[in-house]
């Protein structure tokens, strides 16, 4: 996803453009990264969406389309002042540090630990320092549930929350799938599950 959110921010003209992301390009390998750089090129900017499309039909388009819906839903809720959002599965998605407004929420984001360390390092890269208003939960579904992770990060059930999971749920089996629902019932009255 960090690729064809990278792809989306440079397309032309900029009017075409869903969404931007500033730093989908900095999770990506130097190969990937030239790639982004080179779809701003008139020419080659038509032929690397055209060949991802015809190589993988639909995961680009789709990909983008939830993308754009989420910002828009997270929006909403944020002018709705929800006060926490969690981020399951989190991967690199930085929409905790590109949408306006966010900050004023505890953001959790929650994701394997391996997959947490490449994302915080890159993120001290990118920021400098990470940001205050993000909590990072290190979590395999696997092998341990929500409701323990979240306790320990300080997530507060009583408090109306946003919930982002987003293509997660089909790599999960169903206990974890359940468990993680059941968990999120006992928020408060006014929080949101979007997946």
């Amino acid at each position: 996803m960090a690729l064809f959110r990278a792809l989306e921010t440079v397309r032309c003209p900029t009017s075409a453009r869903l969404f931007g992301d500033r730093f989908a390009r900095g999770f990506l390998r130097p190969s990937l990264r030239a790639v982004v750089g080179l779809s701003r090129l008139p020419v080659v900017g038509r032929l690397v969406p055209w060949y991802i499309d015809r190589r993988w039909p639909g995961a680009r388009s789709s990909g983008i389309a939830r993308t754009r819906l989420i910002d828009d839903v997270v929006r909403e809720a944020l002018r709705e002042e929800i006060e926490q959002v969690v981020i399951l599965g989190a991967g690199f998605d930085c929409r905790a540090y590109r949408i306006a407004g966010i900050e004023r929420c505890r953001v959790f984001e929650v994701d394997h630990p391996a997959t947490q360390a490449v994302k915080t390092a890159r993120l001290r890269r990118l920021l400098g320092d990470l940001p205050a208003h993000v909590v990072f939960v290190p979590l395999d579904f696997a092998r341990r549930t929500l409701d323990r992770a979240m306790d320990a990060a300080g997530f507060e059930t009583a408090t109306r929350t946003f919930c982002v999971w987003e293509g997660v749920t089909n790599y999960l089996s169903e206990e974890a799938v359940d468990a993680t629902l059941r968990y999120f019932a006992t928020t408060a009255p006014g929080s949101r599950l979007l997946f």
